[in-house]
């Protein structure tokens, strides 16, 4: 566990209690809302807008906290919700909470957001938790920003700040690594036993795969590419993709999917192997599942931190 203090205010009769901890390679934080309640809402409106969410900002030393975000739609960053490409701030707005029956909010980011500090250093980080407005509960609609889906609201929102928190602790960075996997192109399988025609069945009558690839490291973070929508078995991908691990010789994955908007999104190949097989920029080319021709080079910068 880490050793976590909490300073603000809530209209409540309680603050919120939070925990925080590291665990691979990820820091993990869990705030209490078991206290929270419709008599949070003005009285007069308790039943019109019983929904609220929360904001999530980090800070050291009085500075936002900045990351490198990999700019494509199928990065950890953005399927969680934290962080634009355009601030690179490490901050992120939950969905709305239905007051009285959500519990816990459960935030986790993975060590190498913090590779801007030294190795083996502590550095002291604020989290700052607030809450400014409630919302009805219209059933939501949709909104697709950056390649991340978000809900929308008809009627317009309460705007009433309850709760200013600030959560302090101490974390010590470890070794950071970072290498970045480039992808030149891909062929997928396309003979008597599997074709990319015809493999992608969905709603929308589709036959082709919307083909994406994505690194996984060994503590289930997973950085993707864009997606080449109705992939011909062969095509150029273009992408990189950064990969930070922790060691210099570290297990890593390269998984290749048929993304579906509606539906799990289908595994075309799988493989595995460790960094040092790779000569740094050198061109590789691996074959794996229906994957025919992986072409790729791994660009290695090194411990970062």
């Amino acid at each position: 566990p880490v050793s976590i203090k909490q300073s603000g205010s809530w209209v409540g009769n309680k603050n919120i209690k939070a925990k925080a901890s590291v665990r691979n390679m990820t820091l993990y934080l869990e705030f209490d809302l078991s206290e929270l309640s419709y008599s949070m809402a003005p009285k007069t409106q308790r039943d019109t807008f019983p929904r609220t969410a929360f904001n999530l900002g980090f800070t050291s030393n009085g500075q936002p906290l900045k990351i490198e975000m990999n700019p494509q739609k199928h990065s950890w960053f953005y399927r969680n919700g934290i962080g634009t490409k355009e601030t690179g701030l490490l901050d992120q707005t939950t969905d709305a909470k239905e007051m009285g029956i959500t519990r816990t909010i459960e935030v986790s980011v993975p060590l190498f957001a913090f590779a801007k500090y030294p190795a083996s250093q502590k550095v002291f980080i604020d989290v700052h938790l607030w809450q400014d407005y409630f919302i009805t509960r219209d059933k939501p609609g949709k909104m697709i920003q950056n390649g991340v889906e978000y809900p929308t609201y008809s009627s317009d929102t309460l705007k009433t700040k309850l709760i200013d928190n600030v959560y302090s602790f101490a974390l010590t960075v470890p070794e950071i690594y970072k290498s970045e996997i480039v992808c030149d192109s891909i062929v997928l399988q396309d003979d008597e036993n599997w074709s990319p025609a015809g493999s992608d069945n969905t709603i929308w009558k589709s036959s082709l795969p919307d083909i994406y690839f994505a690194i996984h490291d060994m503590y289930g973070i997973i950085q993707g590419s864009s997606n080449v929508d109705k992939s011909t078995a062969v095509y150029t991908i273009g992408d990189t993709i950064p990969y930070y691990h922790y060691r210099a010789k570290e297990r890593f994955s390269i998984c290749v999917s048929d993304w579906d908007m509606l539906s799990k999104n289908d595994v075309l190949g799988y493989w595995q192997g460790y960094t040092d097989k790779f000569t740094n920029n050198k061109n590789y080319m691996l074959k794996f599942d229906h994957v025919h021709k992986f072409c790729f080079r791994r660009k290695y910068y090194g411990k970062i931190n």
